[in-house]
């Protein structure tokens, strides 16, 4: 073979290394975990796969679950603490004057929200002294996406900056709302109560993708699916909710939801990694003699 061919049979080789790797990425799946609270009997974290398998657990009384920046944090009686991914350890955040109803993570800005005797809160996550807003209301089912946290208050759903500064009516609906979960990637706002789950725009609240028949309470949203907990059971659909696929069932009933999702690493990680080096090897290759 000259040397002008096998220059060129090698360049092709290293482009269809780099081509398998962009195909793997395009294929790749992610890895999602799902953390349950069961109030004194505590938290387990479960891995996402079929058939779903237990990771690890915690026997601390936990009610309320928020994860974010890699660790996961939930609240018993008037205290939010905080654990690891895989819960490992055990650290206070803060306490506070009453229960607490319910939490958010904003990972991007080191923001927790609580909600709780009648205010919902914004505090650095840093710093748990520092407090960056409030808003004087009853609020329960948290969710920070897109710039902004989302709750309901009763029948009602509403909106606020990341800082707590002012509010928004989203959407009222006929009966109370039991769950709220938001997925900003696809702007999907979705909501349980009066025996359905449904999928609505934030923007336009009016538009509706779709929804299901059933008495959910806990909603999870991330990767292109939901997770609907109604009862002691654990259902996940698409993102329009098209569908019902049975996840897993609990001995007990959990109390809240959370959910970690990251990519899985693909094919195309370890050829990006590596190309430095093949380009080196191509460029000793061709100045090689014959």
């Amino acid at each position: 073979m000259s040397r002008q061919r096998l220059h060129s049979f090698r360049w092709a080789s290293l482009l269809f290394v780099v081509a398998v790797g962009t195909a793997e990425t395009a294929r790749g799946g992610s890895v999602s975990v799902l953390y349950q609270s069961f109030g004194s009997s505590g938290i387990s974290a479960i891995n996402l796969t079929n058939p779903p398998t237990g990771l690890a657990g915690l026997g601390d009384s936990a009610s309320y679950l928020a994860y974010g920046g890699g660790n996961l944090y939930f609240s018993s009686g008037n205290t939010v603490y905080w654990t690891s991914q895989n819960l490992t350890g055990l650290n206070t955040f803060r306490s506070f004057g009453g229960p607490i109803t319910g939490l958010a993570v904003d990972a991007a800005d080191h923001i927790l929200y609580l909600s709780g005797g009648g205010e919902v809160a914004a505090i650095s996550l840093t710093n748990p002294n520092v407090g960056y807003g409030a808003l004087n209301i009853n609020a329960s089912n948290l969710d920070f996406s897109g710039g902004s946290l989302y709750f309901s208050s009763g029948n009602t759903i509403y909106s606020s900056s990341k800082y707590l500064s002012g509010l928004n009516t989203v959407k009222s609906f006929g009966g109370l709302v039991t769950g709220l979960a938001v997925d900003a990637a696809d702007h999907i706002l979705y909501v349980a109560g009066g025996g359905e789950a449904a999928s609505i725009s934030p923007t336009n609240p009016n538009l509706g993708y779709g929804a299901l028949n059933i008495n959910a309470s806990n909603l999870v949203a991330g990767d292109g699916m939901v997770y609907i907990q109604s009862g002691d059971t654990i259902y996940s659909s698409s993102k329009y909710l098209q569908g019902l696929n049975t996840v897993l069932t609990s001995n007990s009933l959990p109390v809240d939801l959370a959910l970690f999702s990251a990519p899985e690493p693909s094919t195309c990680t370890l050829v990006l990694a590596g190309l430095p080096m093949l380009l080196g090897l191509a460029r000793r290759l061709r100045r090689r003699k014959p």
